[in-house]
């Protein structure tokens, strides 16, 4: 079964998204055997002892993401432009792990794929060239100092404590054109 879901047919519905998936998995109701699957079973899901309600474990968000990625229908040959782009990205990167941390710099290239084409669908598209050149005004603007720098995958896209998502490689694309007072390429370090 393959779900196409348009934001915009939701909204016109004044609706918000987490109504309509509420309604949505009403309409799809579990048996308790597979309620206890996902609880004590699989540990996709788990339960809140004071409020009773459910929600998602790293493994079950890992789940549904894996899912929700693989079921749209990119075209070979856009999988294959983000493919290399993914690819190029990660040369840009320092090789390695951030000092300080267990995280590599270039991250793996699934994830890097995987966070382009999520990157993409909820932004829109941008050429690679682009999206190279913010990557490198982001790297630049550094100095050569990156204690602060992020990893490849938080650059492109990162979901903060409060649930948003942040998309340093959006802001360094939307202001690539901007110019400090002297008409040299103004580089933003973002914290």
């Amino acid at each position: 079964m393959k779900i196409t879901i348009d934001n915009k047919m939701i909204e016109k519905l004044k609706l918000s998204k987490g109504q309509f998936f509420y309604m949505l998995s009403l309409a799809n109701e579990i048996s308790n055997e597979e309620l206890d699957e996902l609880l004590n079973t699989k540990f996709l899901i788990s339960q809140n002892i004071s409020t009773g309600k459910h929600f998602l474990t790293h493994s079950g968000v890992k789940v549904l993401n894996e899912i929700l990625i693989k079921s749209q229908n990119t075209p070979k040959s856009e999988k294959d432009r983000i493919d290399e782009l993914a690819k190029e990205l990660q040369n840009l990167y320092p090789k390695g792990k951030k000092p300080g941390t267990n995280n590599y710099w270039r991250g793996n290239f699934p994830e890097i794929r995987d966070r382009l084409i999520n990157f993409f669908k909820k932004v829109g598209d941008y050429p690679n060239d682009v999206v190279i050149q913010a990557t490198k005004n982001y790297i630049d603007s550094f100095q050569g100092d990156t204690r602060l720098m992020k990893t490849l995958k938080y650059f492109i896209s990162k979901k903060r404590m409060d649930g948003n998502i942040e998309y340093d490689l959006l802001t360094f694309i939307e202001n690539m054109d901007s110019k400090d007072e002297d008409g040299t390429l103004k580089t933003t370090r973002l914290i």
